[in-house]
Order: C-alpha cells, then structure tokens, then sequence
C-alpha cells in the first residue's frame, strides 16, 4: 500500500466546481470520469481525483535551510482556500481593481495551474539546455523539480497579469476539464496567436493569450489601479461542445464533468484513444534563462508600480502583501 501525503496536482475545490451537484463540502463532490485505458465512465469524488502520493513532497537531502519538507504543497493552500470567491468574482467583473484581493489569488492559482502540473517535471528539461548529464540528473531528481516549482509560480506571476484574458461562458451546456487544467487555443485574431483555455467550472473558462497585456486605469475613487475591459464572451452550444472536445484531447489520462452526457460527447472513444503529445511549453511560458530573469523582475518593478498613483498619491496594493507565492529575489542580475 503507498503511504504518504495524498497531494493534488488540481485542487479538489477546483474540481468541485464542474460537478452537477456540488457538496456542502466542496471536496466531497462527485464528477464523472473518463480515464484512459478503461472502458466506461465512472463516478468519484473530488478528493480522490488528479493527487498522487508524495508528488511535492522535498527529500530532506534537498532541503534549502530549513525548508519544510511540505513547503510546496502548502504553498498552494492559501490560494485554494479563496480560490471558488475568486473565479465568482472574476464572472461578474468588467473592470478588475488590483488591489483586490480575490484578483492577486487568481493570478496566483493560474500560476500554480502549470507550476503544480502532472507534467511539469516532464517539461521542465526544455529549460536545463545543454548542462552535463551528471548535473542534469541531479537537477531532475524529483525534490529539486519541486524546488523549481517554488520558482516557477514566481516567475509565472508576469506572464498572467500582462496575458491578454478573455473570459468565456457558457448559458446552456458545461464547460469540462481534464486532469491537464488546461488546453491550447488558437485565437482567430488578427493577429493569430497561440495561447491557452483554463476551465474554471461548470459555467466559466478563462483564455489567456500573449500580447501587450491589459490596460491599466487610475481610479481615484477606490485610489487603485484597474484593469479595464476585461473581454467577457457568450460560448454558443456547439462552441462550448468544440472546446470540450479539445479538453478531452488534450487531457493526459483523466477528463472531468457534471454530466455524464456531455463527458461521453466529448471524449468519445477517450478509454484507447493514444496520448496526444502535449506542447513542449505553453508558447507564452517558454523562456530561455536570461528570459526568466527579466520575468522575475517584471513581477518585483509590477508591484512597486502599482504600490502608488501616477501623481504620487498612496494606492491600496502593499508591497507584496496579496501575493502568498514565496519570495525569491531575482536569481541572477540582467546584463
């Protein structure tokens, strides 16, 4: 029998929100399966779904300081624990205060969506290059991939506050996920570009696409920074079905949903359909080292810009206050 922590690469108060029924504890929800290599559908609940045993649990051996074996995994809490207040107010948002504290722990869990992923540690060699095996080896040990993960969400806290976000809904038929958290997508454009959908329940998904990043407003009234016009979209019936479809191709063996019909629609023949090879990296993710640095700064020089007005007056954003990810200061100097 494998012990250890029960650790979830997709939080069950995610995964709560696409069940039919949600429970009173959102853990206890149940949702429908679709997994790879088995034949019919199934029913679970949240908790038991998308976690394996000691996935970010750090060897001792591995441990900088006096780092708590569970760091990782803790980490994630504080951005789960609000995460469902979040996604409700991003639903009826047109123009997002950043101050708010619901907006930071967004940005953050959409960080956390490819930091925590189940494939990861599989991407994560893209960024190692050329090092010598030896230290290529010792670098993918699991403890300090889960180490990297702790860097990552920092350096992926840029990407999504500048990422242009299309908020998508559906009136009439769910939204699925997979055990992936995400899908790519093409936005039609001009200009096309490549980006990515993450379902955020039943009734809400949010596609986030590289660009020139949200436009920020001064507001005096509430003395913040605001993103204006958030893109809000209406999916039609078949729009929300192709998106389905492309969640449960996507998927690495799990797909996720309320509705049995709507899970058999969209994963069809999914029980030995083969693995789609997945992107190496989400396009907007890939960084080289230099670029990773610049990313780390651009988070630090984001939140002193916005810890004031443009004319000097104090804004209701604190330093780092609203951001639980661990504070790592920039790795290296840019040159």
């Amino acid at each position: 029998m494998t012990t250890g922590s029960w650790q979830h690469y997709l939080p069950a108060t995610y995964l709560a929100g696409f069940s039919s029924s949600p429970a009173t504890r959102a853990r206890k929800s149940v949702l429908w399966v679709a997994r790879r290599g088995r034949g019919s559908l199934f029913q679970q609940t949240a908790e038991n779904l998308a976690a394996r045993h000691n996935m970010y649990t750090i060897d001792a051996r591995y441990a900088v300081g006096r780092m708590d074996p569970n760091q990782v995994d803790q980490m994630w809490a504080p951005v789960e624990a609000k995460l469902a207040t979040s996604i409700a107010h991003l639903g009826g948002s047109d123009a997002v205060p950043l101050g708010a504290d619901w907006f930071a722990n967004l940005v953050q869990f959409l960080a956390h969506v490819f930091a925590r992923a189940v494939d990861f540690a599989a991407r994560l060699p893209n960024r190692i290059g050329d090092t010598p095996n030896l230290l290529r080896d010792r670098m993918l040990d699991p403890s300090n991939v889960n180490v990297a993960r702790m860097l990552e969400c920092q350096r992926l806290l840029a990407p999504m506050l500048v990422a242009e976000w299309d908020v998508l809904h559906s009136a009439d038929e769910p939204f699925l996920t997979n055990d992936m958290g995400r899908v790519p997508t093409l936005h039609a454009g001009p200009p096309r570009r490549l980006g990515c959908v993450v379902p955020l329940r039943a009734d809400l998904a949010v596609a986030l696409y590289p660009g020139n990043g949200p436009r920020l407003i001064w507001d005096p009234g509430r003395a913040t920074w605001t993103i204006a016009s958030l893109t809000h979209v209406l999916l039609t019936r078949q729009e929300v079905r192709s998106l389905n479809a492309s969640v449960a191709g996507y998927a690495r063996d799990e797909v996720y949903g309320g509705d049995r019909e709507v899970v058999v629609a969209a994963a069809g023949d999914f029980s030995s359909a083969p693995r789609v090879h997945q992107l190496d990296e989400p396009v907007f993710l890939r960084m080289s080292p230099r670029e990773a640095r610049r990313r780390e700064h651009e988070f630090f020089k984001f939140v002193q810009a916005i810890s004031s007005g443009p004319s000097g007056e104090q804004a209701n954003v604190s330093g780092l206050a609203l951001w639980n990810a661990p504070v790592f200061f920039p790795s290296a100097p840019l040159r």
